[in-house]
This record gives structure tokens, C-alpha cells and sequence, in this order.
């Protein structure tokens, strides 16, 4: 039987901390699945200081689109990307299906939306029609990580989730994946998503490995948030990120929306596989702010670049993002609806996240999104191929190049400088190749 619902989307405008009804998102469904979507925002919302975009490419409205009293349909996929990036992830349904007791994937999408929760990515709440969006204040506090991390656990394996833990989970806050995680609260009242160790851990210690590796592609020169690694008890970890999507402290956090490159790129998250770093640099040419592109797209090939010598293969759309900011940039004020100035609005690449080395013994590399002219192959020759993309000469992105392969050739060291056990040290070891494996020659490197 087919019904329909109707959430209210709330937007949390630059230099706020409470929201602004944004439009309506009206859903047909059948049992479990979503059939079609359409939105219309709302003409006050439209007049506000600051308005964002829900997305940029099926609810753009900041490139002079005409979308005052428009009824728009979601046309790639039965749901708009920019809401679909504020849903729960696979991690955050799990946390859902266990508060309710019922098995996985068996509820209608309106379900997952609305459970989700205020924490959720980016600087969207959805909400039954006429309800009020929800505040942070329900975000764990940092001496909660031992609870979070039994939590986490009794999700993982199945177990019944006692009822004092349902509400220190909040689901919607996951960055994607399917790794335990949850936002918590740290010392200064700022937002961190804490990164727990899994029973899927294939070997090592992924949150110690993890926070290792952002912090070399910061060494890197890449646009890495900070990190810390947090001991919960012997060998349990968790790695804290801070979350690139929230600004300011306690009561005066504001947020910035978000959207994947999935989105981006509008396309249906099945075609991610088919899709290329060098067609991802052709979206944001048509929907980032000109001012930073050249600067945004030569992170998109240093990345492209890092990922390939970490041998970081779960490089797919999902894992790309980018942040609405605004200029002048806005402190968060308590109460305040909208900005305090006149503000600009622009798309700009995301700090780096969830890149982790993944160890093989076969020096034939592949990424997930295409690399060059030779298709998925990892080398950095094939990297070069298609330099002129990003906006790159050939004797700029070899340049590049050389600037990253000169600190991750030391990665055991930087490892180390980041309490990397020696044992977890060498289970990742066959991830990394010396760059005369990968092509080295074709830019320089023997």
C-alpha cells in the first residue's frame, strides 16, 4: 500500500544556533521503499539573510535558480542527495533498528529520517510537519566513551541495547561508513565524533591506524581536521574527529551544511564505482565558489595522489565532501536566527576524512573512482595523465606529487611519533609501496 508523509526541513543558517523552517519534503512510499520525493521551500525562508541550499544541483537555488513557489522532484534517485546526506548511514541505522527492536533495514525511509536525531551531518533537522527542530544537548559527554563503546558493542553483535543507553547514541551524527561511532562533547564544548574499534577490524587497530593517517596527510600538507586517540581501557580505542560541520563551543555551536560528492555530482550512490576523481573536479567547476576552485581542485588531486600511496581504496563519492561556508565568516551568537552581517555563500572541498590504509601483498593497485586515462589503475603516472583537470600543469602536479611522496615515504616513523604499536605498524606495512612500485618513474622518482 502506498502512503505518503510530510516532514518539515529545518535550517540552521551561518552564525546561528536554532533553525529556520527551510520547506517541506513530501515522501511516497511503500513498506520499506522509497518511491518518489518532492520539496518546496518555503517563500520566507527564501527572503532570510543567509539561506542555504538544501543541495546544489536538484534544490540549488544560490546560482540564481527559480525556485519561489516551484515544486521540485528528486529525479536521479527517489530522494534529493542533500537530504540524503543527512540520513543515517548504515552505522546509523543499526543504532535506530536496535532502540526499536526490529531487524534490519525493515523500516520506511520517513522512519530513518525522523529518528536520526539533531546531531545528525551537516546543518539540516527533519521533523514531523509543524513540530520544532531539536537542540544538541543530547550529545554524549567524552567521560562517556566507556559507555559508548559497551553500547557500540551490544549493537554490533545483536545484543538487546539496555534502556539507560538508548539516549547516548545519537544516530544521525555519523560522517558515513559503517564503523561504531557517536558524537561527544569535549573539555571546550566543541563537537568531536568518536571512532570506535570494531569485530570487523581486518588485523589492526583502525582507530590508532586511522588517526595515524590523517595525521600524515597533514604532515602532507593536505586539509585535515584535528584528531586525537583516546584510550578507553586495554586494547580498546577510540579515534576523535573533530567535526568539520559544527562551529563554536557549548551554547554558542552553530553548524555548516554538508554535502558528499555523491551529491555533487548527481548521481545514483550504485554509479559511484563508475565514476572519476577527474569527473568530480568537473562538478565542482560547475558549482563551487569560484574564488577557491583552483585552490579546492588541487586538494582534490593531492588527495587523489595520497590515496594512492596509502593505498586508501575506499575512496568512493561518499567519502568526498564539501562544506557551505560563508564570508564573512560568522561566529555562532545564542538565539540568533540568521547572520548578524550580509554574508556570501560558497561550496568549498571538505577536510579530508575516513582514510585508512588497506594492506595487500599484490604491488597491482586499484582506487575505487578512476584515477587517469588509465582507468582505476594506482599509479602515479596515471595520476599525471589528467593533471590538466584539476587545473594542473604537468610540471605543477609532479611537483605536487614529489612535495607528498617526501613524508610518506616516512610513515613509520610518523606512526610511531603517533604510538602505533609496532605490531599494527607491520600489519599495515604491505599497504605502503616504495613509488618506484607505483609508477615513480614516470614523474621523476626511482
Amino acid at each position: 500500500m502506498i502512503s505518503e508523509s510530510t516532514l518539515l526541513v529545518h535550517a540552521f543558517l551561518p552564525g546561528a544556533t536554532e533553525s529556520v523552517p527551510a520547506g517541506k519534503l513530501h515522501l511516497q512510499e511503500e513498506g520499506t521503499d522509497l518511491l518518489a520525493s518532492r520539496f518546496i521551500y518555503g517563500l520566507k525562508y527564501l527572503k532570510r539573510n543567509g539561506a542555504i541550499e538544501i543541495d546544489p544541483v536538484g534544490l540549488g537555488m544560490l546560482q540564481g535558480q527559480q525556485v519561489a513557489k516551484q515544486e521540485l522532484f528528486a529525479l536521479e534517485s527517489p530522494l534529493f542527495g542533500g537530504i540524503r546526506d543527512v540520513a543515517p548511514d548504515a552505522w546509523g541505522r543499526r543504532v535506530i533498528e536496535a532502540k526499536k527492536h526490529v531487524p534490519a533495514n525493515s523500516l520506511p525511509e520517513s522512519v530513518y529520517l525522523l529518528e536520526a536525531g539533531p546531531n545528525r551531518t551537516g546543518a539540516l533537522d527533519l521533523t514531523p510537519d509543524g513540530q520544532q527542530s531539536r537542540d544538541l544537548d543530547t550529545s554524549a559527554d567524552i567521560k562517556s566513551l566507556g559507555y559508548l563503546f559497551d553500547a557500540a558493542e551490544r549493537i554490533e553483535n545483536g545484543a538487546p541495547l539496555p534502556a539507560n543507553l538508548h539516549g547516548i547514541f545519537d544516530a544521525g551524527s555519523s560522517m558515513g561508513g559503517m564503523r561504531p561511532k557517536a558524537t561527544v562533547v569535549v573539555e571546550d564544548g566543541s563537537h568531536w565524533l568518536a571512532k570506535f574499534s570494531s569485530r570487523t577490524d581486518r588485523g589492526f587497530c583502525y582507530p590508532a591506524i586511522e588517526h595515524a593517517t590523517l595525521r600524515l596527510a597533514d604532515a602532507a600538507g593536505l586539509h585535515v581536521p584535528e584528531t586525537r586517540l583516546e584510550e578507553i581501557g586495554p586494547g580498546r580505542f577510540a579515534m576523535l574527529i573533530k567535526r568539520f560541520d559544527r562551529v563554536g563551543q557549548g551554547d554558542n555551536t552553530g553548524r555548516r551544511h554538508f554535502v558528499s560528492a555523491l551529491t555533487l555530482m548527481n548521481i545514483h550512490e550504485m554509479a559511484s564505482v563508475e565514476s572519476s576523481y577527474a569527473e568530480l573536479a568537473d562538478a565542482m567547476r560547475r558549482h563551487l565558489g569560484a574564488d577557491n576552485l583552483a585552490d579546492d581542485l588541487k586538494e582534490l588531486f593531492c588527495r587523489m595522489v595520497f590515496n594512492i600511496l596509502v593505498n586508501n581504496d575506499d575512496d568512493h563519492l561518499r567519502n568526498h565532501g564539501f562544506v557551505l561556508m560563508e564570508s564573512p565568516v560568522q561566529n555562532p551568537a545564542r538565539g540568533a536566527l540568521e547572520p548578524q552581517d550580509d554574508v556570501a555563500l560558497a561550496w568549498r572541498i571538505s577536510p579530508l576524512y575516513d582514510v585508512v590504509p588497506r594492506p595487500v601483498h599484490s604491488h597491482h593497485r586499484r582506487l575505487h573512482l578512476g584515477v587517469g586515462k588509465y582507468g582505476k589503475e594506482a599509479t602515479l603516472g596515471n595520476a599525471v595523465s589528467w593533471c590538466e583537470r584539476f587545473g594542473l600543469s604537468r610540471a605543477d602536479a609532479i611537483a605536487e606529487i614529489d612535495r607528498i611522496w617526501r613524508v610518506v615515504r616516512e610513515w613509520r616513523n610518523h606512526f610511531e611519533a603517533y604510538d602505533v604499536s609496532g605490531g599494527d605498524i607491520d600489519a599495515v606495512s604491505s599497504a605502503f609501496l616504495h613509488a618506484r612500485y607505483l609508477g615513480g618513474s614516470d614523474v621523476g622518482i626511482t
